[in-house]
């Protein structure tokens, strides 16, 4: 695990195809049914969002037990 957060935690995974490593963030069932519309906001503010200073999702997906947000992986530390 790289990190937790109020809603989610965070954890680097790897393309088992490619080798590439990314980070996932993965908000559990109960997150999603509680927190939907917080999960949408953030969700649609990254959809909207490119630039070569912010981190780029790869993908989103959901099922029954969990949304996950797949972004690049970036090296070097907290931001805080």
């Amino acid at each position: 695990m790289i990190g937790i957060g109020r809603y989610s935690k965070i954890w680097r995974i790897v393309n088992m195809h490619t080798n590439e490593k990314y980070a996932a963030k993965i908000f559990n069932s109960d997150a999603k049914e509680n927190h939907a519309e917080l999960i949408q906001n953030e969700v649609n503010l990254i959809k909207q969002l490119n630039s070569v200073y912010l981190v780029r999702h790869i993908e989103i997906f959901e099922d029954h037990n969990c949304f996950v947000i797949v972004m690049e992986k970036l090296n070097g530390g907290n931001l805080l």
